[in-house]
């Protein structure tokens, strides 16, 4: 789920990949990371659903690479007793288009057993739907996981989260695994990749469903030329969106190649990423997120 805040009118942007210095082992040296916590995701969930706890409280919430921060609904702020602190107050733009916040702080949030202390938050004026049965309290985004090395495991049904200085010792062993450079957009990892032979930026998001394409005003309209299916998109935002489904033959990521590739068409918005690599592209990877060494790990799910 693809989310990008501002404050006081003006864009905001928290670069994720410079939060954690690079510690590196002295030459020689051999290290590795430690694992910190693994946690369960819920199997049953379109997006990935982990257990987490805020204050001592428990809460359900998307693990969600694709926002920038830390979100809450309104409901799940109130049953856990945060209070909003009305002079931090900002805009929230998601697919949906801008939704008001206000901030607050999480003063311990706990991820399996690993705590992370004095985190900022953002409660949304808006409730999230349902993950199946589920109430949802929020979105679990890159201002808490940056804090770690991810290796998310969709087909494993976990996210295994490590601390420690990013060196050769702690890198993923995976067979068919690739390493792909990343950078920073909006405060969310963005990598190059190839759709139809051309050159695109690419946000792997575990919040969409869908892999997503943002596209200009002539895209929409050969869209609608050709009365390409579709539908109306909800996220973030008060209102709706339409989205066109098209198949494309080859998508790049790295040196891999995946043919006859399903994506939902869509209008492009400000300080998005021109795609947005969702669940259908998760589902068959496993993926490594690492801030510190600015890359990500991807391989085959069945590794």
């Amino acid at each position: 789920m693809t989310i990008r805040t501002t404050r006081r009118g003006s864009a905001r942007t928290l670069a994720i990949l410079g939060l954690l210095a690079v510690s590196a082992c002295a030459n020689g040296a051999s290290c590795a990371q430690r694992k910190v916590a693994k946690l369960a995701l819920t199997g049953d969930a379109p997006v990935p659903v982990v257990e987490v706890r805020i204050d001592g409280r428990g809460a359900r919430m998307v693990l969600d690479t694709g926002a920038q921060e830390v979100f809450l609904t309104p409901s799940g702020a109130r049953r856990l007793g945060l209070r909003e602190e009305p002079g931090l107050q900002a805009r929230a733009a998601g697919i949906g288009g801008s939704v008001g916040v206000m901030g607050t702080t999480l003063d311990r949030l706990s991820l399996g057993s690993s705590d992370l202390h004095a985190i900022r938050a953002a409660v949304v004026d808006q409730e999230l739907p349902r993950a199946g049965t589920m109430r949802l309290d929020g979105l679990l985004g890159m201002a808490a996981l940056n804090h770690y090395d991810i290796d998310l495991n969709m087909a494993a049904h976990t996210a295994t989260l490590y601390a420690g200085p990013a060196c050769d010792g702690g890198l993923p062993r995976w067979p068919g695994m690739q390493r792909i450079a990343a950078r920073s957009l909006n405060g969310v990892f963005v990598i190059p990749v190839k759709l139809d032979a051309h050159s695109y930026t690419a946000m792997i998001d575990s919040g969409s469903q869908s892999n997503v394409l943002f596209t200009d005003a002539r895209g929409i309209a050969f869209a609608l030329h050709n009365r390409l299916p579709g539908g109306l998109l909800h996220g973030v935002g008060p209102d709706a969106t339409h989205g066109f489904e098209a198949r494309f033959a080859r998508l790049e990521v790295g040196s891999e190649t995946l043919r006859d590739v399903p994506f939902v068409v869509t209008a492009r918005r400000a300080g998005a990423p021109d795609i947005v690599l969702g669940q259908p592209f998760l589902a068959r990877h496993r993926v490594w997120f690492s801030a510190q060494r600015r890359a990500l790990f991807v391989a085959p799910a069945s590794s």
